[in-house]
């Protein structure tokens, strides 16, 4: 006799109630089908992150924090791309309760803005989701950095909540997603003459929900540098799905395209992603 149990047909729910699951099981497929992606760009403000966003296809749901999306919106909608645009904004005071009731319907709206937009859009973009995490946590907490002794159960329904915003997409696998990050400079601890230090490494890291590293499939670094009195635009792979070969490559010109990074990643055809 087999020493392996076979699996349960059903399970039971706290509430006591019966779930079927042993037609839950499928067979894995040889050929990679999934067709929709989690992407994360990160980059410093004027380096093009919003422009490599609507390359992806649409109709677009553009959900931005007030950003400088005037002049960067206009060529796509005149070359046929349908965009459509909700704005969000919130200015935090000293006064807590205000802040929190003010950030309380921004966030829902937000909330309500992301549900939508998977109903209808090809791709929705979350721009800035540093923002958003600001927004979110001011709904919750009022302030930015609230105090506590348990930082992980203070946050923990806070992260839930945020994460679960975004990985709604992964569930549904029908819309792709790209969120925007903002950097800041990355700091690390090092103990010097005796005494722990914060030491500037020169680098910057992701600004905001630091989760987003693992939910996005593929993450991209932009970027920029003056050539001969030209500006070049990079965007480097820091995170490439399935393909992590790819890691490190930098792209330019004309390659800075949603359809060409994921026909890349994939090894499958451009127009697939399109």
């Amino acid at each position: 006799m087999s020493k392996w149990n076979k699996p349960k047909s059903t399970a039971v729910t706290a509430t006591g109630a019966t779930v079927k699951t042993s037609d839950d099981w499928v067979d894995a497929t040889t050929e990679f089908t999934q067709r929709t992606c989690i992407m994360d760009i990160i980059g410093a403000e004027g380096t093009g992150r919003t422009r490599l966003a609507l390359t992806a296809p649409g109709p677009i749901a553009l959900i931005n924090a007030d950003e400088k999306i005037n002049g960067i919106v206009q060529p796509f909608v005149r070359k046929g791309k349908s965009i459509k645009v909700a704005t969000f904004g919130l200015t935090a005071t000293n006064d807590k309760q205000a802040t929190l009731t003010a950030a309380e319907m921004v966030w829902a709206k937000v909330r309500g803005w992301m549900n939508d937009s998977r109903r209808w859009a090809r791709t929705t973009v979350f721009d800035t989701a540093t923002e958003g995490w600001e927004v979110c946590r001011l709904a919750n907490f009022g302030e930015l950095n609230p105090k506590g002794n348990r930082m992980d159960r203070l946050y923990g329904p806070v992260n839930a909540e945020f994460r679960s915003t975004f990985k709604a997409f992964r569930i549904a696998g029908v819309n792709n997603l790209i969120t925007i990050h903002q950097v800041k400079d990355h700091y690390i601890d090092k103990i010097v003459n005796g005494e722990q230090k914060s030491i500037n490494t020169g680098t910057t890291k992701r600004a905001g929900f630091e989760e987003f590293g693992y939910i996005a499939d593929v993450v991209i670094r932009t970027g920029k540098r003056l050539e001969r009195g030209e500006t070049v635009f990079t965007a480097t792979i820091e995170k490439g799905w399935m393909n992590t070969q790819l890691e490190g490559v930098t792209l330019e010109g004309n390659d800075i395209r949603f359809p060409y990074i994921l026909s890349l990643i994939t090894e499958t055809e451009e127009s697939e992603w399109a």
